[in-house]
């Protein structure tokens, strides 16, 4: 069974204990973290490359060198572009 992959893209300093916390839930879980959106949007744009989506994408204020919102609608429109339904998203 494949994990269930999930993209956290946040600047914040406590990341990397939600990251500690979810790599002790017992189901097989795969917890990717970028730190700005730019990284976040490079590895949205890998996984549909490679045809492994991420089942839940979440996204903090602030972020550097790319507004959240923005990260989400550039999402949305590759989304769009791909003819693919939407990803999860929590903001």
């Amino acid at each position: 069974m494949d994990p269930t992959r999930i993209l956290l893209v946040t600047a914040e300093p406590w990341a990397r204990n939600v990251l500690a916390l979810l790599s002790k839930c017992p189901q097989d879980l795969e917890v990717i973290h970028a730190l700005d959106g730019a990284q976040g949007l490079y590895y949205m744009s890998k996984s549909i490359a490679e045809g492994v989506p991420y089942r839940l994408l979440i996204v903090t204020a602030p972020l550097p060198r790319m507004r959240p919102e923005a990260t989400i609608a550039s999402i949305r429109a590759i989304e769009q572009g791909l003819n693919r339904p939407p990803y999860p998203c929590l903001l």
